[in-house]
């Protein structure tokens, strides 16, 4: 069986970003990082083969003090591999070098600003600005000169605090890094503590998100960006018609589209016997432990979900837990799949 393995190795992170869904600053106190034995005892259990799909994330996982050990056992199974990370340890040249000269990867980097000071702002941190993007120089240096097997997938984060930000984003990665792999377009949502605390400078109404995602692909296009574009959090609903086929391309064209199992681990598993795979993403359930005032979705996007046009259930819909949801829903959700299929 083809399965997603998710490994949230460690809730350590250095950056302290505003939006945090993981709620790192309080969930690191409480979950200690993944040790190895752990790690390695799962890829025994599951027999991780070519076809599985390993992702790395937390926390930042090139943070974890075996992740040498990791991108060995990884390489040894020959399976595809990516990872979640904010890429600032990537700004060392040698470190970089040495971790991805050969290994078959896809590098997921966000871009949250295009100057230092709305950087800053959402990253809680100075020094992020410039050692991200040293570290995408040092990703494209290694993919284009070196390990063409590495690929790279930067993400560009749609919030109130950056909304005027994205058109330059998107200029900076064509002129920057011209043979990026993919962007992905990242809604952030209410989903943890830390992002409670600032989601005046978070949130977006929906007629503001329905124009700055409509903006974005407006300036992808312009921009004539060769790559791939997806969605994560992006109601369907919200996407003019003549950006709605150059979404699915992307979906039908992506390494998830045919994995029937996701499965999540952290360092709540160690020292545990038997201990059976998390099937839903641990970063809720430590969400769940330091607050249980989470995912305040605007009641507008429960009323455009009912009313939705494409009589479906988009990936929205599933990520905000807190919209109730519909008796047709495993229905509907099948029935987009095979229309995309």
């Amino acid at each position: 069986m083809r399965n997603l393995l998710v490994f949230n190795l460690l809730y350590d992170c250095n950056n302290h970003c505003i939006f945090c869904c993981a709620d790192t600053h309080y969930v690191k106190k409480l979950i200690p990082e993944l040790n190895i034995e752990t790690f390695l005892n799962t890829f025994r259990k599951y027999a991780i083969h070519p076809q599985n799909v390993i992702q790395l994330a937390g926390g930042e996982p090139l943070l974890y003090s075996q992740i040498s050990a990791v991108f060995e056992e990884i390489k040894k199974a020959k399976a595809a591999c990516c990872i979640r990370t904010n890429g600032r340890i990537l700004s060392d040249n040698a470190f970089a070098l040495s971790l991805l000269k050969d290994l078959k990867l896809r590098l997921i980097v966000p871009i949250l600003a295009s100057n230092l000071n709305d950087f800053t702002a959402l990253s809680g941190n100075k020094a992020g600005y410039n050692e991200t993007l040293k570290a995408i120089d040092n990703i494209y240096r290694i993919k284009t000169s070196i390990n063409p097997e590495l690929a790279l997938e930067l993400t560009i984060y749609i919030c109130k605090g950056n909304i005027l930000q994205n058109k330059e984003i998107i200029r900076m990665i064509k002129d920057r890094w011209p043979k990026t792999d993919s962007i992905d377009l990242c809604l952030i949502r209410i989903a943890s503590q830390v992002c409670l605390k600032n989601k005046d400078y978070l949130w977006l109404s929906p007629d503001e998100l329905y124009i700055a995602v409509n903006n974005v692909f407006d300036t992808i296009n312009e921009s004539q960006f060769e790559g791939a574009v997806s969605l994560n959090g992006i109601p369907f609903c919200f996407i003019q018609k003549k950006h709605f086929n150059q979404v699915t391309e992307s979906i039908n064209q992506s390494e998830y589209s045919e994995i029937p199992e996701m499965l999540f681990f952290d360092g709540r598993f160690n020292n545990v016997e038997k201990a059976e795979a998390i099937t839903e993403d641990p970063v809720t359930c430590c969400s769940d432990i330091t607050s249980n005032e989470v995912d305040q979705i605007d009641p507008k996007f429960i009323e455009i979900c009912d009313k939705c046009a494409y009589n479906t259930v988009c990936n929205y819909r599933l990520a905000a837990g807190n919209i109730p949801s519909n008796p047709m829903i495993k229905e509907k959700i099948l029935e987009f799949v095979n229309r995309l299929v």
